[in-house]
């Protein structure tokens, strides 16, 4: 799967909102002290400077864009020598299982058409976290998704954005992937289109099984 090619926007560019950075924060807060945290399709590091403020962690970043991660190197000033840059695709982690205890992935689902593509991801994160997972998704519950309906009810031409999901799609692709959702971080107000979502792996005993 090429999962993470930069997308127009982002290259060795792209930033974070204020609304962006305070959902990550809060998810990251809720999933408490951790050592070893992975970022699928990290870009160009762009959430490096939130990952690392985790006490003692240290920060492996993946992508599939070998630009991207020149960027993220060169971006990087301090000497961190325990952060790593891993090239390679999110739906197919070169990782063993459960080495990671945070596998944090943002910005990067909503642009996989598919929902088999997105739990694809969503498995190979499952497999290598030994408890956490933290995902972004774009969804249906905001006041630009309310507005498209309104329009579309009135026969008035309405866009609906793709790869919008409800809680319960998203939920259940969650669950498919072996998954528990535990709780939801609005990005922004309202006007809200993406959640920042904190999951939680299954224990061992689960993965033997399955």
């Amino acid at each position: 799967m090429a999962a993470s090619r930069p997308r127009p926007g982002e290259g060795t560019h792209r930033s974070t909102t204020r609304d962006e950075r305070v959902a990550v924060r809060d998810a990251l807060e809720a999933a408490g002290k951790v050592r070893a945290i992975l970022d699928v399709a990290s870009g160009n590091g762009r959430w490096t400077d939130a990952l690392a403020k985790k006490r003692g962690a240290s920060v492996v970043q993946l992508d599939l864009s070998a630009e991207s991660l020149a960027a993220a190197r060169s971006a990087d000033k301090r000497e961190r020598s325990h952060n790593g840059y891993v090239r390679g695709d999110a739906g197919a982690l070169p990782f063993r299982p459960q080495i990671f205890d945070l596998v944090v992935c943002l910005e990067f689902l909503p642009y996989i058409r598919r929902s088999g593509g997105r739990i694809r991801a969503l498995k190979e994160m499952r497999r290598v976290s030994r408890r956490w997972v933290v995902v972004e998704y774009r969804h249906r519950h905001g006041l630009r998704f309310a507005w498209q309906r309104l329009r579309y009810r009135l026969g008035l031409e309405a866009r609906f954005p793709r790869n919008h999901l409800s809680y319960d799609q998203i939920d259940e692709e969650l669950r498919r992937a072996g998954l528990g959702l535990r709780q939801v971080f609005p990005v922004g107000g309202r006007n809200s289109r993406s959640w920042v979502i904190l999951a939680e792996a299954p224990s061992p005993d689960w993965m033997k099984g399955h």
